[in-house]
């Protein structure tokens, strides 16, 4: 998984701590370090926090929030691409936090906030399919004449054959020769 976590280790004041990390199975590291944290600070720090009130609505999230200054917003929002941020109604860039969470900036005062989420090929998905029920409704209407001439019928097949092999070669054939390019990482 490319998502780091935190593990917590205990509390230890003024002494010194060895950690001995073992790993089963070879693996790549994106970050890996140690830190210690003060948890009075943290403690802090989370009470003078000011969060966002935000509402799940369909496949998004909407609500408001307030800010003294211009600041970030952080959510623990797992971080996609497939995202559209909105403040204020106009579209704002946002950026991966903390490895696998979501951020984007926020200005002073308060500000309307939409997060909208749109799976990659899903727009390709929906034309293909829309196209597909359209030619469908036309091989119905048009029933008649299709079987009366076999030169159109023809066609018809030649064509409708065309397309499920394009379909199969880059749905299956394709994405999974893809996938192990990349995993093998010549792409």
């Amino acid at each position: 998984s490319d998502i780091n976590g935190i593990l917590f280790l205990g509390n230890y004041k003024n002494k010194k701590v060895n950690v001995t990390v073992r790993f089963n199975k070879d693996l790549v590291c994106s970050s890996f370090g140690l830190f210690s944290l003060d948890v009075n600070k943290l403690h802090k720090l989370c009470n003078e926090a000011k969060g966002a009130d935000l509402n799940i609505k369909g496949s998004g999230l909407y609500g408001k929030c307030t800010a003294d200054e211009d600041s970030t917003l952080f959510l623990s929002l797992p971080y996609s691409d497939n995202f559209t941020v909105k403040v204020n109604g106009k579209k704002v860039p946002y950026k991966r936090a903390f490895t696998g969470f979501t951020a984007f900036d926020i200005p002073k005062g308060e500000s309307e906030i939409s997060i909208t989420f749109l799976p990659k090929g899903f727009i390709a998905g929906a034309t293909i399919s829309l196209i597909g029920i359209f030619l469908t409704a036309l091989c119905f209407k048009f029933k008649d004449t299709i079987d009366g001439n076999t030169k159109i019928n023809g066609v018809c097949r030649v064509v409708l054959m065309g397309i499920c092999i394009a379909v199969v070669t880059y749905v299956y054939i394709f994405s999974v020769l893809a996938k192990v390019l990349m995993l093998a990482g010549i792409m």
